[in-house]
């Protein structure tokens, strides 16, 4: 008898300690995509800024070519937390942008332009995106366990 019960705690710590492992992963990886959402959405917001007041000076190009290295650097971040439909809209608006700063001398009003509604669109899911992230994060660990057994398909309703 005592063997069960030894068992049965051993095996009650095990599930635990794997539950928390995994938490304290899913919290660093949030933490991640957290921090990469949130610098991507205020480079974006820097970006269109810039473009709107002189997208020929050098230092809206450097800001635009800024955003591209950050997003070739930590875009891992986001592929779990994003639909693949919108990971490849933002990853074409980062790449929109690199493109637009490659052009240099050939920048036109229309291409500006292009690249202004393309951070638009992209700024309109992804702040939002941002904010569910980092609540996701702060949540405490019952929070998101009951949110996910309270919508669960298997739940009777």
């Amino acid at each position: 008898m005592d063997v069960l019960i030894g068992l049965i705690g051993v095996l009650a710590g095990a599930g635990i300690a794997s539950g928390f492992g995994f938490w304290i992963t899913r919290r660093h990886e949030l933490a991640s995509a957290v921090v990469t959402a949130t610098i991507v959405a205020d480079e974006l917001v820097a970006v269109r800024s810039a473009l709107e007041q002189d997208f020929r000076s050098a230092r809206t190009l450097a800001r635009v070519s800024s955003v591209s290295s950050f997003w070739m650097e930590h875009r891992g971040a986001l592929v779990l937390y994003l639909m693949h439909p919108k990971f490849l809209a933002l990853n074409e608006t980062i790449r929109l942008v690199a493109e637009f700063a490659s052009l240099e001398a050939d920048i036109d009003r229309g291409a500006v332009t292009t690249v202004i509604e393309s951070v638009d669109e992209t700024l309109g899911w992804l702040e939002p995106r941002t904010s569910e992230l980092r609540e996701a994060h702060q949540a405490f660990i019952l929070t998101p366990v009951v949110k996910y057994l309270s919508t669960s398909p298997w739940r009777s309703k």
